[in-house]
C-alpha cells in the first residue's frame, strides 16, 4: 500500500455513488429479462474474477493490509462495471443525450480497465504499456469527450 492508494480507492466510492445514484433516481426500471441477463453476468463475473484473481491475493503470503488493499481493487471493479450496465440500462430510452451515455462507457472502460490491470498483476505479467493501459487511457478520453457533449448540448 501506498499513498497513491488513497486516491484510487476513494474514486471507487466517488464513482460507484455517481452510477448508483441515478439508478436509484429511476427507481431501478429495468425490464425483467434485462435485469434476469444481468444478474446472470453478475453471477459469471464475479465467479471469474473469484477464480482468477481473488483466491490467489487470498492465499498469498502477503500482510493483512496488502491483501485488503489488492481485494479492495477487483470488487470495486466488479461493482462499478455491473452498475454501469445497470445505469446503461436504465438511461437507454431516456431523452438525457449523448453525453450521459459516454460518461456511463467511461465509468464502464475504467472498470474493466482495472479488473484486466489486476488479473495482470496478480498473474505476474503486468507491463507498463499493456491492455490495462491502453483501457485507463480510452476511458480519460471517453471522460473528457463526456463533459464536452454534455457542455456542447448546455449551449443548445
Amino acid at each position: 500500500p501506498s499513498l497513491a492508494d488513497i486516491p484510487w480507492v476513494i474514486f471507487y466510492f466517488v464513482a460507484a455513488a455517481a452510477v448508483v445514484y441515478p439508478i436509484v433516481k429511476a427507481r431501478f426500471k429495468i425490464p425483467t429479462k434485462e435485469m434476469l441477463i444481468l444478474i446472470a453476468l453478475a453471477i459469471v463475473l464475479i465467479s471469474v474474477v473469484y477464480v482468477t484473481t481473488l483466491q490467489p491475493i487470498l492465499a498469498g503470503e502477503d500482510e493483512l493490509s496488502i491483501k485488503v488493499l489488492s481485494v479492495l481493487y477487483p470488487v470495486g471493479g466488479v461493482i462499478l462495471f455491473l452498475a454501469t450496465i445497470a445505469l446503461f440500462l436504465v438511461m437507454k430510452k431516456t431523452t438525457l443525450g449523448s453525453g450521459w451515455l459516454t460518461f456511463v462507457l467511461a465509468f464502464g472502460c475504467y472498470a474493466v480497465a482495472d479488473l484486466v490491470f489486476t488479473y495482470l498483476e496478480a498473474a505476474g505479467t503486468y507491463q507498463t504499456g499493456s491492455f490495462s493501459d491502453i483501457l485507463y487511457y480510452t476511458s480519460q478520453l471517453l471522460f473528457a469527450y463526456a463533459f464536452f457533449l454534455q457542455l456542447k448540448i448546455g449551449e443548445q
